[in-house]
C-alpha cells in the first residue's frame, strides 16, 4: 500500500512532468528532499532554492502562481509561518476578489513535535486560520491527500495544506466509525496519530467510541454520516495540535454547537517554548490524560 509521503511525492511529480509547474522552498535538494515528499531531481528547472535568510520567497512564489503557472510553495517547519505569511495574507488569498486574478497556489506546511528548536518544532498553522479567503486542509493519509491534490487541480485558488511529519508513514484513512457510541473523538493534523491507541484504552474501558480526522478545517466540513453519529453521541472531543485558548479547536466547536446538541470539549496540546530544553518543548497531549478526561465527562453527563 502506498504511503502519504509517496502519495504527496507522485502529486509533486505530476506537477513537474505534466503541468510544468514550479515548487518553492528552502533546501529542497538536499536533507532529504523534505522527508522523501518530492522527486529526486537534482538539476530540475522546476525547483526553486530560496535562502532561509530572505523572507521574500513567498512573494516571489506567489507571483508564479499568479502569473497563471502552477505552483507548490513548502514550508520544511510550520514556525516559518510566522515569517512568510504576509505574501498569502495580502495577495493570494485576495487575488480573485480584490484583483480578478487567478492563483493557483499550494502552501504545503509541514509540522514537526519534539525538541527540535524554536522554528522546527510545533504546529503553528492556526497563524493561517486568520487569513480571509483562505482555504485550509489537513491531510493525514494518501487518501485524503488525494482529496486535496484533486481539488487543486480543479481549481486557480490558493489553498493550505497543514502537514504533520509524524503521518508520512500511513497507508489509509484514520477513522472508525460506528453508528451508536458514547463518544466521538476528532483530530487535527498530527494528533491523528494519538486516535487508535485513544479508541484502544476507551475500549478497554467499556467506552464505545468512535474517530476520525478533520480534514477541512477551513471551511469547517464533515460528512453527513459522521455529523449524524456526532448528534447521536453523548460527547464529542476534538483534539488541538495547538493551545485550545485560542486555536483552531474553539472554533470548531463553535461551528459544531451550530449544528448538534452534543456536548463538545477541546483538549489541546502542551505548547511550551521548543529548542531551550527538553521539559520546555511542545508536545501532544497524553494518550491517558485524553482518556480520564473523557470518562470525567462522560460521568458527569449520566
Amino acid at each position: 500500500m502506498i504511503k502519504l509521503r509517496d502519495q504527496i511525492k507522485l502529486s509533486m511529480q505530476e506537477l513537474i512532468e505534466t503541468q510544468d509547474g514550479l515548487i518553492f522552498g528552502q533546501n529542497l535538494t538536499d536533507v532529504g528532499w523534505v522527508a522523501g515528499t518530492i522527486p529526486e531531481l537534482p538539476n530540475s528547472k522546476n525547483y526553486v532554492e530560496l535562502p532561509i535568510s530572505d523572507i521574500a520567497g513567498p512573494g516571489i512564489a506567489v507571483g508564479s502562481a499568479i502569473s497563471g503557472r502552477p505552483t507548490v510553495y513548502i514550508s520544511r517547519y510550520q514556525g516559518y509561518l510566522w515569517f512568510n505569511m504576509a505574501p498569502f495574507a495580502t495577495y493570494a488569498a485576495p487575488a480573485r476578489v480584490v484583483f480578478d486574478q487567478q492563483c493557483k497556489l499550494l502552501i504545503r506546511s509541514i509540522a514537526d513535535d519534539g525538541s527540535l528548536g524554536p522554528i522546527a518544532a510545533g504546529s503553528h498553522f492556526s497563524i493561517a486560520t486568520h487569513v480571509q479567503d483562505l482555504k485550509i486542509v489537513s491531510p493525514v493519509s494518501p487518501q485524503e491527500w488525494s482529496d486535496v491534490w484533486k481539488y487543486f487541480n480543479e481549481n486557480s485558488e490558493p489553498i493550505f495544506v497543514a502537514e504533520h511529519r509524524s503521518t508520512y508513514d500511513n497507508v489509509s484513512r484514520i477513522e472508525d466509525l460506528k453508528t451508536n457510541c458514547d463518544v466521538v473523538v476528532l483530530s487535527i493534523g498530527g494528533t491523528s496519530q494519538l486516535l487508535q491507541e485513544i479508541s484502544s484504552n476507551l475500549n478497554k474501558e467499556s467506552v464505545s467510541n468512535s474517530y476520525s480526522n478533520i480534514l477541512w478545517i477551513k471551511p469547517f466540513i464533515l460528512t453527513s454520516e459522521l455529523l449524524s453519529i456526532i448528534h447521536n453521541a453523548k460527547l464529542c472531543v476534538i483534539l488541538d495540535p495547538e493551545d485550545t485558548e485560542f486555536g483552531i479547536s474553539n472554533s470548531i466547536k463553535n461551528e459544531l454547537n451550530k449544528k448538534i446538541s452534543t456536548k463538545v470539549i477541546t483538549i489541546g496540546s502542551r505548547v511550551g517554548f521548543p529548542g531551550y530544553s527538553k521539559n520546555l518543548s511542545s508536545k501532544f497531549v497524553d494518550i491517558q490524560t485524553v482518556v480520564d478526561l473523557i470518562k470525567r465527562d462522560l460521568n458527569d453527563g449520566s
